[in-house]
């Protein structure tokens, strides 16, 4: 597995749970594509992208891998599967299924990131 790939990930997991928003946004590329956890939409353009973390990091979410897998297609494209955890401020747990697809340009970026609910999941 490429390493630098899988760094980017724990970044994102560190940058989601310090809200550090301008940071989040930088591990994706410009023709990335999220389904966020809670989004009600696919967001598809940089500045949708945006607004959904402005929304999500309100919620003052730690998050943290609860298991982490990958398949290498290319030397410039892995994707990681998974399960990870939100604590949010206001005490919720949840469980959540992940998906993310980086490329590598002059570095990784995440170019697909889907999030569901864990159906299991009691909210």
């Amino acid at each position: 597995m490429n390493l630098d790939a899988k760094n980017i990930l724990y970044k994102w997991i560190e940058f989601v749970s310090s809200q550090d928003l301008k940071s989040v946004m930088n591990l994706y590329a410009k023709e990335a594509i999220l389904l966020g956890t809670f989004a009600k939409q696919i967001n598809t353009t940089t500045d949708d992208i945006e607004l959904y973390f402005i929304d999500f990091l309100k919620k003052k979410p730690i998050a943290s891998f609860l298991d982490l897998h990958f398949v290498s297609l290319q030397e410039d494209c892995v994707i990681f599967n998974g399960n990870y955890l939100f604590n949010t401020a206001d005490s919720l747990k949840v469980n959540a299924r992940f998906t993310f697809v980086l490329k590598k340009y002059d570095s990784w970026k995440i170019i697909t990131h889907h999030s569901s609910i864990d159906p299991s999941t009691n909210l």
